[in-house]
Parts: C-alpha cells; sequence; structure tokens
C-alpha cells in the first residue's frame, strides 16, 4: 500500500500564513483532504483549535472554523453566482434566514475584497470566466466566517491582479486572527 504521507508534522497557529509547496504526486492534496475531513488518516492524530479531532468529517471541521477551498472549482453552473456564494449556507432546515437583498450586499462586499473586477452576481455561475467561478468558491468560504482556510491551489486561475487582491485580503484576515494554509505547486 502507497503511503502518500509519513511522518508529517505540522504545527500552525492562529494569526499566520503557511505554505505547502510541493510537486505534483507530493502528498499536498492528500493532506488537504486528510485537514478537510474528505479522508481520514491511517496513523496520527489531527488537532484543532486544542481538541484532538476524532470525527473526521466535512461538516464536524466546519463547525470548528475550518474551511476549504479545493483546487477543482465546485460551483452548480445552473444557478447563479450569488446563490452560488451561498450553496450550502442555509443548512438542512434553512435555520438561517437572510433576505436576498442581504445576500447581495453580503456577496458585493466579499468579493469587493478578493476580486479587482465587477461579478454578475445574477449571472449563471457556468457562463461565468473560469476565473470569476474561482472567486465565486473563495467568495462562498469567506461567507462561513472560518477561522482556519485552507487553499489548495485556489488562485492558479486567476490573474496577477486578482491574486494581488486575494493575497490582501488574506493578510487581513490572518491579521485579524484567521489561520491560512496554502497550498501550492509553485512559488
Amino acid at each position: 500500500k502507497t503511503k502518500a504521507l509519513v511522518d508529517v508534522n505540522i504545527n500552525c497557529h492562529s494569526g499566520s500564513i503557511h505554505t505547502i509547496f510541493g510537486e505534483n504526486g507530493s502528498g499536498k492534496s492528500t493532506l488537504v483532504k486528510i485537514l478537510s475531513g474528505i479522508i481520514e488518516p491511517d496513523d496520527g492524530s489531527i488537532w484543532i483549535n486544542d481538541r484532538l479531532q476524532k470525527n473526521f468529517e466535512p461538516i464536524i471541521l466546519r463547525r470548528e472554523g475550518l474551511n476549504t477551498v479545493f483546487q477543482e472549482i465546485l460551483i452548480s453552473p445552473n444557478i447563479t453566482a450569488q446563490e452560488n456564494i451561498f450553496l450550502g449556507y442555509d443548512g438542512l432546515f434553512k435555520k438561517l434566514k437572510v433576505t436576498k437583498f442581504t445576500r447581495k450586499a453580503i456577496a458585493e462586499n466579499i468579493l469587493e475584497r478578493i476580486s479587482s473586477k465587477k461579478i454578475d452576481l445574477n449571472a449563471k455561475a457556468g457562463q461565468l470566466l473560469l476565473s470569476q467561478q474561482q472567486l465565486i468558491v473563495i467568495a462562498r468560504a469567506f461567507l462561513y466566517k472560518p477561522k482556519i482556510l485552507i487553499l489548495d491551489e485556489a488562485s492558479s486561475a486567476l490573474d496577477l491582479a486578482e491574486r494581488m487582491k486575494l493575497n490582501k485580503e488574506i493578510k487581513t484576515f490572518a491579521n485579524n486572527g484567521g489561520l491560512v494554509i496554502y497550498i501550492s505547486h509553485r512559488i
């Protein structure tokens, strides 16, 4: 059996940004999937917010304040950009009632912080440029106000201006006590 990760020890603290670089196939995405609860580690332990994690389920880790933007752009192409930002936000029983007007203002605020270009929130997400789709997914992650933000190749489709704007927001997020783990295969 091939092991993607052996003897990995990472210690991260709030208010910081950590970058993990590695070649394709070096285990970066496996690490992200373990930290996000997609796959369970074969061995070892993971501590988040000074608590040993025993349940590796994405919803439990999200409750711990962890949110991940995966390298695959996960959008629903047939609904609007705004609906994509709020995808999953209401939960199973729609406990969080947020009006359409308020949703638009929230979405615009987040996008303004991470993008230098305006995105049409009423456009079907599948009709947007790839870079705009990626920004929609990143905005979704910020919507949840995470304590820990994992970005797995999250800026790969962005141009230089967009990456600079996103990096500014990531620094602000960390300066306000957030933890960022940035995964990339290129410097």
